[in-house]
């Protein structure tokens, strides 16, 4: 399974994005911002939330078509409701994301 595959096993998401700061040179060019990333899902009545905090850094390439991703990357800071509660959530994503067609 492709790693943001688990993104569907949520109910919602939500990353807010922010303080982008760009740097280019030539045809090459990298961004890099902050990022609160929220996972949300409710299994067996218990509603559970990932959370993490950190910066992404995207590569970009220009290409004769336009501005490429060419790499991206996330940093991370820490996690609001602890390592534990993101790491749970994850793994119901997981074995929900699994069993969707």
């Amino acid at each position: 399974m492709k790693r943001l595959d688990t993104l569907k096993g949520f109910d919602a998401t939500q990353h807010v994005v922010t303080n982008f700061r760009v740097a280019a040179q030539a045809d090459e060019a990298t961004c890099t911002s902050y990022v609160n990333a929220l996972h949300f899902l409710t299994e067996d009545g218990r509603e559970h939330v990932a959370h993490a905090c950190g910066a992404y850094v995207h590569g970009f390439v220009r290409t004769p078509d336009g501005w490429r991703i060419r790499k991206a990357t996330f940093r991370l800071i820490g996690h609001q409701n602890g390592a534990r509660a993101f790491q749970d959530a994850f793994a119901i994503a997981r074995a929900r994301a699994a069993r969707q067609p």
